[in-house]
């Protein structure tokens, strides 16, 4: 019962106020549209009005170019480069394997057939010079020769056979113009003797014979003609006999390619002309 009666008290009808409610009055500022003259910052500017429109824009100005700027550091490059000492790089050519090969006729002993009938000779030779001025030498060649009763031997005879040497050479010096070398090598010979009777009741010997030496070589070329590669050259033998077969009929006789089989040392000249082919022109190329 008595919360319906403080119920009653406080309701009170929609729309109606509450006569114990206390209301606070509150001094209501009218705002002036237009700005008093005072030291507020806003003072000096004109408020927009929202209604008014500039009915021709400003056209936009075309901003001014940038100029560059004065470098005003020194470039470090520069002064670097002038503590640099400065050297010119020089390409070393290109050296082959192979560096020439050439082809030798002896001429020395081909021009003797003008001058006797009884000596023939021919001789020629193959040379590849490598790398380090080492050089490949060989030689081959045939001789014939017919020789009287004559040297103590009892009767004449004939030889003729083939005869070669092969070994290394080295260039003590060496430029595309001239060249001195030396050289070991080691020849061999094999042939046929045969006697000449001096009358028909003398009986005719055959035999094939065969003989081996070493030989020591001094040689020096000189070139003729550089546009042809043309060499003229000469060659000092030394020949020292290693074995050999005898001739019973002929103590003296000729070995072909080792001179006279009586002689332990056998010193010799050859005269020959070189056709050389160089591969030292080449050189390194970059593309």
């Amino acid at each position: 019962m008595l919360l319906g009666v403080h119920a009653a008290a406080w309701a009170t009808p929609l729309g109606k106020k509450n006569p114990r409610e206390k209301t606070t009055q509150y001094p209501t500022r009218k705002y002036s549209s237009k700005i008093q003259k005072n030291n507020h910052p806003l003072q000096k500017t004109t408020p927009a009005t929202p209604d008014t429109k500039d009915p021709k824009p400003s056209p936009l100005k075309k901003p001014t170019l940038l100029k560059p700027a004065t470098r005003i550091q020194e470039d470090p490059l520069v002064r670097l480069d002038t503590l640099v000492v400065k050297q010119h790089i020089t390409q070393a050519p290109y050296v082959p394997w192979v560096q020439t090969i050439g082809v030798a006729v002896d001429y020395g002993r081909l021009t003797m057939i003008f001058f006797t009938k009884k000596a023939h000779r021919y001789a020629g030779s193959l040379s590849i010079l490598f790398r380090k001025n080492i050089q490949l030498s060989g030689i081959l060649g045939y001789q014939k020769l017919v020789q009287e009763r004559s040297m103590g031997n009892s009767s004449g005879y004939t030889v003729a056979g083939y005869y070669g040497n092969i070994g290394l050479d080295y260039f003590v010096f060496y430029n595309p113009r001239n060249n001195l070398y030396a050289g070991l090598r080691y020849g061999r010979s094999r042939c046929k003797n045969s006697t000449t009777p001096a009358s028909p009741a003398e009986q005719v010997i055959n035999k094939n014979l065969s003989a081996s030496w070493w030989e020591l070589v001094i040689g020096s070329e000189h070139q003729l003609f550089s546009s042809l590669g043309l060499y003229a050259g000469l060659i000092v033998h030394f020949r020292g006999l290693g074995s050999f077969e005898k001739f019973e009929p002929a103590t003296n006789y000729i070995v072909p390619g080792y001179g006279r089989s009586v002689q332990n040392i056998s010193p010799s000249l050859t005269l020959y002309i070189k056709y050389q082919i160089s591969f030292l022109e080449k050189k390194i190329t970059f593309n």
